[in-house]
């Protein structure tokens, strides 16, 4: 949408408090190819310590047992 509107420069016209800082700020983040691996990096690394923590704390044993026989996980429940 932005992309397509062809003006140099945009005026964002909004009442006080309303978001307007932060919609710039939004969009200053979202098309900065400085900061793409960053924030992709940061996001990721978050999502695997929260999946660590969940795991741990619900102690979900993900590893299958000694005999991979598929007839042997039936006797574990």
């Amino acid at each position: 949408m932005l992309e397509s509107y062809g003006e140099k420069y945009i005026f964002f016209l909004r009442p006080r408090r309303f978001g307007k800082t932060l919609f710039l700020s939004t969009l200053e983040n979202y098309y900065d190819l400085n900061k793409k691996e960053e924030l992709l990096y940061t996001f990721l690394v978050k999502v695997q310590k929260a999946i660590e923590i969940f795991i741990n704390k619900y102690n979900l044993n993900l590893k299958c047992p000694e005999s991979h026989d598929p007839a042997s996980m039936l006797n574990l429940y």
